[in-house]
C-alpha cells in the first residue's frame, strides 16, 4: 500500500478508534469488567529487546485479591493496548486487571492503569459500592462536575451507554440536562456527543430540540454533523419531525442544513416541511428541495406541475448521480 494513503487512513480513523477505546475503558466500565482492582506501588521495571516488565506491590485491594507481587509483561514496543510504558518507579498506581493463570493483563490499556490520587480512589470505591442502576446513574451525573478531568469525562462517556439509564430519577435527569446545556454553550466542548446521546435516552423531545440547534449550526461543521446524527439515528423521525425549528432557518445555509435532516428521515411525513422551503429567489435551494421531495416519495409528474419539468429532470439526474455508490480503486504500491 502507498504509505501516503496508509497515513491518511490512519489520520481519519484515529479519532474514531480513540473514542471507541475510551467508551470501553471508562472507570464505570472498568469497575464492572475487571476481576481485580488494586492500588499498588511500581517496585521495579526493566526492558529487553522484546519485552517490557513491571513489578508492583499492592497496598490496597478494591476488588478481588491475589497473594504476592503483581508482575505484568508486554511487548517492548509501544502499541495499541500498551499499559506499562511511561511509568515511574516508586509511584503508586491504581490497576484494573485480569488474570489467566499466572499471567496478568491490564484492562483498557493505559487507561486501565492510573496514577493514584484520593479522588480516583474515592470514585472507584463509590462505583464499586453502587450496583443499583438508578443509583449508579445518579453517581455518574454528580461526577459530571468533578474537578478531576478523567472522572468527569468518563462519567459522560459512561452515561451514554449505561444500562437502565431510562429508569433514572428526575433529579438525575435534571443534572444531566444541565451539563448538556453547559456543553452546548461551551467554546470547546469535550463531552457534547456523549451527553447528547445520554439525554436522547431520557428526554427525546428535549434532546431533539437541542440537537436541532446543533444541526443548524452554520459555523461549526462538527456540531452540525453531531446534531444531525443524533436526530436521525438516535431520536428517530417521529420526534424529529414534531420539533422542526422552521423559524430558525433564515439563511441559505441554515435552510440547506434543515433540508438535509428532513431528507435524512426518509419519511413522507417530512414533505410538508420540505415544501415550506421552496422559494423562487433561491434556485440552488429550489433544486435541492426538488431532490428531497423525489427522495421522500413525490411523483415526478406531479412535481413537474409545481416546479416545472426542466427543474425536476435536473433534480432526478442529480439524485441518481448522488445515489450511486462510489467505486473504490485498488491502491497499487509504487
Amino acid at each position: 500500500m502507498n504509505y501516503r494513503h496508509a497515513s491518511l487512513i490512519s489520520v481519519l480513523l484515529t479519532p474514531i478508534v480513540l473514542h471507541a477505546q475510551q467508551e470501553a475503558s471508562t472507570l464505570e466500565e472498568l469497575c464492572r469488567r475487571s476481576r481485580f482492582v488494586a492500588t499498588a506501588r511500581l517496585a521495579e521495571q526493566h526492558e529487553t529487546q522484546t519485552s517490557h516488565e513491571a513489578r508492583f506491590v499492592a497496598s490496597r485491594w478494591w476488588k478481588g485479591e491475589r497473594k504476592g507481587d503483581l508482575t505484568f509483561t508486554e511487548a517492548a514496543r509501544v502499541h495499541c493496548g500498551s499499559a506499562l510504558h511511561g511509568l515511574e518507579t516508586g509511584k503508586d498506581y491504581v490497576l484494573f486487571f485480569e488474570a489467566r493463570g499466572t499471567r496478568l493483563r491490564v484492562l483498557g490499556g493505559r487507561r486501565g492503569l492510573l496514577l493514584r490520587s484520593k479522588d480516583i480512589e474515592a470514585a472507584i470505591q463509590a462505583m464499586l459500592n453502587t450496583s443499583d442502576p438508578a443509583a449508579r446513574a445518579r453517581l455518574l451525573a454528580v461526577q459530571l462536575s468533578h474537578e478531576d478531568r478523567r472522572i468527569r469525562e468518563d462519567a459522560a462517556l459512561a452515561l451514554a451507554n449505561l444500562p437502565g439509564l431510562e429508569a433514572s430519577s428526575p433529579e438525575t435527569r435534571k443534572l444531566l440536562l444541565k451539563h448538556l446545556d453547559l456543553e452546548i454553550q461551551a467554546r470547546t466542548p469535550s463531552r457534547l456527543d456523549s451527553l447528547l446521546l445520554a439525554s436522547s435516552r431520557i428526554d427525546a423531545r428535549g434532546s431533539a430540540e437541542r440537537a436541532w440547534t446543533l444541526a443548524l449550526d452554520e459555523r461549526h461543521a462538527e456540531r452540525s454533523s453531531l446534531g444531525r446524527e443524533v436526530l436521525l439515528r438516535k431520536i428517530g423521525s417521529e420526534t424529529t419531525l414534531t420539533t422542526v425549528p422552521m423559524t430558525r432557518a433564515r439563511t441559505h445555509r441554515s435552510r440547506l442544513l434543515l433540508l438535509e435532516v428532513l431528507t435524512g428521515t426518509r419519511s413522507p411525513r417530512a414533505l410538508p416541511w420540505v415544501e415550506k422551503l421552496l422559494t423562487p429567489k433561491d434556485p440552488v435551494l429550489q433544486r435541492e428541495v426538488a431532490i428531497s421531495m423525489l427522495t421522500l416519495g413525490s411523483k415526478p409528474r406531479e412535481l413537474s406541475k409545481v416546479l416545472g419539468k426542466e427543474l425536476v429532470l435536473q433534480a432526478e439526474t442529480l439524485r441518481n448521480q448522488r445515489s450511486r455508490k462510489p467505486r473504490l480503486k485498488a491502491i497499487r504500491p509504487r
